[in-house]
């Protein structure tokens, strides 16, 4: 009985995200669309390879430290062990104000030193501009990630989700809603105000969340520190988090540099935007069961372990078979949203519904690497999988142009997926593409 209700929770709790986040996607599909709609082809291509920089800094901010939340809070939590756990926020926070003192300067020192190299270009200074005011988000981005992490860690789902997923998409839509009627010049540094104006209202609402749901469960206790274990820990993981949001970044990056057409990467843009459905359910599922898994792992608990596997896995079936029909079904009407001869790029959609769809199945795999100790293996794997996007893109993209830069994102995918199955297999004793 009280495992059939654990079960029942499990899916409860995961059903509730997987609606906010569907919910939230569907308002970040709208808002990209009106981005499109808002800007050039070109200028909405940079806005959003900017947007892929920013993720490949954000992991220089936080030094593995979101990692490391969904490591230790949950423990520390079931443990009531909350002298470790004020102890470790207060190093947490310090560390993560030093970092984005130096994030933001270093962003400053290389935005004036190219406004100086680029004197006499133009089109640079106006990149090296977007730059200069999207530096800013880094930290701002950061923050929000952590504030999640710990509503998520502390079991407290919907409070973590609903800011950042419907909240901050509903206040950038009516924004962007506003500037699309009215603003006519100009209107890239418009939409990067109401970005950062729309993640200043979430991270407001999540902070009132940890006031009310977390920090008050140790305000009494004197902190307790751990720092080597806490630095190693976070340093071990901070290299997959950093290359892992490098990999869309540099597919982008490598089709801009070696692609002919200047309007292709809004259209690469507009394909990892349509990807989103089937991304989304990991997200929701790993907000559920991080917490449980990490704990469960570091107790080697594995029968649980098992069990939440098995339940998780039908359930994502169920999901992903219909979210895919409905992709290939009504791609190209899909892609006329983002503007009138988008549904010529249908083929290559496909094939990135390819390398989403393998991700999706198979994400278990990476995801036991990183939060088993395994952590070495789970580098050297998104190594390879960055290295092999940047061979296959320059094998590719100079005969096929978009084409290849698909391909080259999807074969990687593929092929790191591959060994993250075969190597979890191997580290752990739990199937993890087992369904009930």
């Amino acid at each position: 009985m009280k495992e059939h209700k654990e079960i029942n929770k499990l899916v409860l709790n995961e059903s509730s995200v997987l609606i906010v986040i569907v919910l939230g996607t569907f308002l970040q599909f709208v808002a990209n669309i009106q981005f499109a709609r808002i800007l050039e082809p070109s200028v909405f291509g940079d806005f959003i390879l900017a947007l892929q920089i920013l993720n490949f800094l954000r992991p220089l901010n936080q030094i593995g430290l979101l990692y490391s939340i969904t490591y230790y809070v949950p423990h520390y939590i079931e443990n009531s062990a909350f002298g470790y756990l004020r102890g470790f926020l207060k190093w947490m926070w310090k560390r993560y104000l030093i970092l984005s003192i130096i994030i933001i300067s270093l962003g400053i020192i290389v935005a004036i030193g190219a406004y100086h190299f680029f004197a006499n270009n133009v089109n640079m200074q106006q990149h090296n501009s977007l730059v200069f005011y999207l530096i800013w988000l880094v930290p701002l981005r950061t923050l929000a990630a952590f504030q999640k992490n710990l509503l998520d860690a502390n079991y407290n789902y919907i409070w973590g989700t609903l800011p950042s997923q419907i909240i901050a998409y509903l206040m950038l839509n009516t924004f962007l809603a506003v500037i699309y009627h009215t603003i006519t010049k100009q209107p890239i540094y418009w939409v990067i105000g109401a970005y950062t104006a729309s993640v200043l209202i979430a991270i407001i609402i999540q902070y009132m969340g940890l006031l009310r749901n977390l920090y008050k469960k140790f305000s009494e206790y004197a902190p307790v520190y751990s720092i080597k274990e806490w630095k190693s820990k976070g340093n071990r993981m901070f290299l997959m988090g950093s290359v892992l949001s490098s990999i869309n970044m540099m597919d982008m990056l490598m089709l801009k540099i070696l692609g002919d057409d200047p309007n292709e990467l809004g259209t690469l843009a507009v394909i990892f935007a349509l990807l989103l459905p089937l991304v989304i359910l990991n997200q929701a599922i790993k907000v559920v069961i991080t917490p449980l898994i990490s704990a469960l792992i570091k107790e080697k608990n594995y029968t649980k372990l098992q069990k939440i596997l098995n339940v998780t896995n039908l359930y994502k079936l169920v999901y992903l078979v219909i979210t895919t029909f409905i992709l290939l079904y009504y791609g190209k009407n899909l892609l006329e949203l983002f503007g009138t001869g988008y549904s010529k790029f249908y083929s290559p959609l496909i094939i990135a519904i390819l390398g989403a769809l393998f991700y999706a199945v198979f994400d278990f795999s990476s995801f036991l690497l990183l939060y088993g100790d395994t952590e070495v293996i789970a580098n050297k794997i998104v190594i390879f999988q960055l290295i092999a996007v940047i061979v296959l893109d320059i094998a590719l993209i100079p005969t096929y142009q978009l084409i290849g830069a698909v391909w080259g994102i999807t074969l990687s995918t593929i092929l790191s997926t591959c060994a993250s199955i075969y190597y979890a297999r191997k580290s752990f004793p739990v199937k993890t593409l087992f369904i009930i």
